[in-house]
């Protein structure tokens, strides 16, 4: 139940603190004086956007606020699962400065608006003058039949919600479905450019890293008639002839040898030159078995060759780098060629889980649609008694049921709701037929059957008695009033017959003052009610009769 509301800086409210009682409260008010911006600041608290030219004073932020008494609600799980300090009174704030910039609260803790948007939805309903428009859409309808159903059979929640739930699995794999589908339309259109790639590429027989050791092969072979000169002139400067290495040395190492006994150093020195004629002798037979073993290979030559220039080409062809760009280029190709065929798989398996998934949820949507249509019928009779005791003597109602091509969120049922309000006419689309003091007859009788199946602490109804008056006025009066022994009911009204029934009454004013307007808001006694309801009967100039008159409707 809303307990408290306070308003600061909003359009032309500089502050208002209003406390609630439970019953039936309302507000009442010449047309302009402010009364919905009451309604635009609780709908603030709702969650609702703010347009920025009610942004007025621009120095100031705007602080709206409401206390709410939870104690009889099961709200400690919302609490707890948001980390929220749970209060039996607890208070929401919205603060928001002078650049549109806005801070939203729950028992002062920071909150995001859509968990403001949350909570205050699970307490509070508002019907503003434009909900009656509501009447005109389907989901507004199948949301009604779906909540007189759940207060019917306790079950029905839990079945819906695991059709929603089923539904959205079903969204998925279509979803899925399409995404590999695309993806595989465009595989297939690169088939068969991957197979002529992957036939080019084939071609390369080598392992990344191994393009270098090509070359230096192909560089040893393409050279190998100067290697061997150079190492054929290399064994004749070592050994081959009397003025070979190996033979100077041989000379010297004779020399050193012939003193070597009268110095340890020319004897050191002989060691020195016989190891090195030693080590010679090693090189030489190396690089003469070498020699030998050197075997010029055209065909082999010409063969790294011609491989080398496809590779070249290759790599200039697919705009790579290097030649381990390529084979990364190979392995890429080679996984999309893969994936062609495990998405062909997975679409297979895909369209048999679709295919099982869609005949789950239309077994569920041809239950829950059974169930409406039984609903239906009950409300129909509900709803067409309401509108008799309004004043509608000839009113009519039908819930007509088409089927969908396709499931959607809701279901497999598309309503029109079909009216009529006079003898002799046909039921047609309520939007096409009803006026605008049936729409809103229709919209409190709606809304009084969905509240007994809402858990809402708090009501507010803006002028859901429009385009009614006097006896029919009344009786408006009284479904309200009777909507209130079970919630707390807030309306604002031009109607007499609606003020006087109420247990609160509150009236807003606008003074001028210094070229500003500012609303006020006052809570009326028993002397200000019967002048204000006086003032609703005769207007601006009140009667005598008027104020009798208000008497008697508050007396009553």
């Amino acid at each position: 139940m809303l307990t408290r509301l306070y308003i600061n800086n909003f359009i032309t409210i500089e502050k208002i603190d209003i406390n609630f009682s439970s019953g039936f409260t309302v507000i009442t008010g010449v047309t302009g004086s402010g009364k919905s911006i009451i309604l635009d600041a609780l709908s603030l608290l709702c969650g609702n956007r703010l347009d920025s030219s009610k942004i007025i004073n621009k120095e100031k932020k705007i602080i709206i606020e409401a206390e709410f008494d939870i104690k009889s609600f099961n709200m400690l799980n919302f609490f707890e699962n948001n980390e929220i300090d749970y209060f039996d009174i607890s208070i929401i704030r919205r603060e928001i400065n002078p650049s549109g910039k806005s801070r939203s609260f729950i028992n002062d803790s920071p909150v995001k608006l859509d968990l403001l948007k949350q909570f205050s939805l699970n307490l509070i309903d508002i019907h503003s003058q434009h909900e009656s428009l509501l009447l005109n859409n389907e989901f507004f309808q199948l949301n009604f039949l779906d909540n007189f159903l759940k207060n019917e059979n306790d079950n029905f929640a839990n079945i819906l919600q695991d059709y929603r739930e089923e539904f959205m699995i079903n969204q998925r794999l279509s979803d899925e479905l399409d995404e590999l589908s695309i993806k595989n339309k465009i595989l297939k259109d690169e088939y068969e450019s991957i197979l002529f790639s992957l036939n080019e590429l084939s071609e390369i027989t080598l392992g990344k890293d191994e393009k270098e050791q090509l070359i230096k092969e192909y560089n040893f072979l393409k050279n190998s008639s100067e290697i061997k000169l150079q190492l054929e002139n290399s064994l004749n400067l070592l050994n081959n002839d009397d003025k070979s290495v190996i033979q100077q040395l041989n000379n010297i190492l004779i020399s050193v040898k012939k003193v070597n006994n009268y110095s340890d150093k020319i004897h050191e020195f002989s060691k020195r030159v016989e190891n090195n004629i030693v080590d010679l002798q090693d090189i030489f037979r190396e690089i003469d078995i070498f020699y030998e073993s050197l075997d010029v290979d055209i065909n082999k030559l010409t063969l790294i060759e011609d491989q080398l220039n496809t590779i070249n080409s290759l790599e200039e062809k697919y705009l790579v780098k290097s030649f381990n760009e390529l084979i990364d280029k190979r392995e890429s190709l080679l996984k999309r060629k893969k994936e062609f065929f495990d998405i062909e798989d997975s679409i297979i398996d895909l369209k048999s889980k679709l295919d099982n998934q869609t005949k789950k949820i239309l077994n569920q949507a041809e239950f829950i649609s059974k169930k409406r249509k039984e609903a239906a019928i009950k409300i129909e009779k509900l709803l067409i008694d309401d509108l008799q005791s309004l004043g509608i003597k000839y009113a009519k109602v039908l819930f007509k049921f088409n089927s969908l091509e396709k499931n959607n969120y809701y279901g497999t049922d598309s309503v029109d709701f079909l009216f009529s309000a006079n003898k002799g006419i046909s039921l047609q689309p309520v939007k096409k037929i009803a006026s605008g003091g049936e729409l809103s007859r229709l919209m409190l009788i709606i809304k009084k059957h969905l509240f007994i199946s809402n858990n809402l602490s708090t009501i507010i109804f803006d002028e859901i008695d429009s385009g009614v008056s006097g006896e029919i006025a009344e009786k408006v009066g009284l479904m309200i009033k009777e909507i209130s022994k079970k919630q707390q009911v807030i309306t604002i009204t031009h109607l007499p017959q609606v003020a006087s029934m109420s247990n609160f009454h509150y009236k807003v004013s606008k003074d001028e003052n210094n070229n500003n307007s500012i609303t006020k808001l006052y809570n009326l006694n028993k002397n200000d009610r019967i002048l204000e309801i006086a003032r609703l009967l005769s207007g601006k100039n009140i009667s005598k009769e008027a104020i009798a008159n208000a008497e008697r409707m508050l007396a009553n």
